[in-house]
């Protein structure tokens, strides 16, 4: 959200809902807020305290770029809410329903292609192999280092030689 944004959400919030405003910011400090002094285009003038703690009140002045979210603390009956807020939209499961209709309708036999679309999938990338290429191949990930069936190829020589 952009500061005129908050601002107007601040301003819908009448100053008895003040004391049950909680606002998380950017660095993850949740504030309480007790008191709303000033709402500026910019920023919000407070007296707020940290979540979580019981120290003293202070004055805060938060901009609203810094602001992440607004929670109410105490529990608001919906018919509040709505009033403060308004109804919102409308449930967008009529535009849904009417996409699904339009996907579930047949092409007219016009339309469909007459040749089967194809498609070319890419090559798999070098590094991945199959488990009998794996078993075959050996890679080295990084230089200087010898693989594990390099190094059992060279014990199992010299176990023979000892032989």
């Amino acid at each position: 959200m952009i500061g005129s944004d908050w601002l107007a959400l601040f301003r819908k919030i009448p100053p008895e809902l003040h004391d049950a405003v909680a606002i998380m910011l950017i660095d993850g400090t949740e504030l309480i807020v007790q008191q709303v002094f000033r709402i500026d285009r910019e920023f919000i003038v407070m007296k707020a305290r940290l979540s979580g703690t019981t120290d003293g009140t202070r004055i805060t002045v938060v901009p609203f770029s810094q602001i992440v979210f607004v929670s109410l603390m105490k529990p608001v009956p919906e018919n509040d809410i709505l009033n403060l807020f308004g109804k919102g939209i409308a449930s967008p499961a009529p535009v849904v329903r009417h996409v699904v209709e339009q996907l579930e309708t047949p092409l007219p036999e016009d339309d469909r292609p007459t040749t089967p679309v194809e498609f070319e999938l890419p090559a798999a990338p070098p590094a991945v192999m199959a488990t009998s290429e794996a078993d075959s191949t050996v890679s080295n990930p990084r230089p200087g280092q010898v693989s594990k069936s390099i190094l059992l190829a060279r014990l199992r020589e010299r176990l023979g030689q000892k032989k």
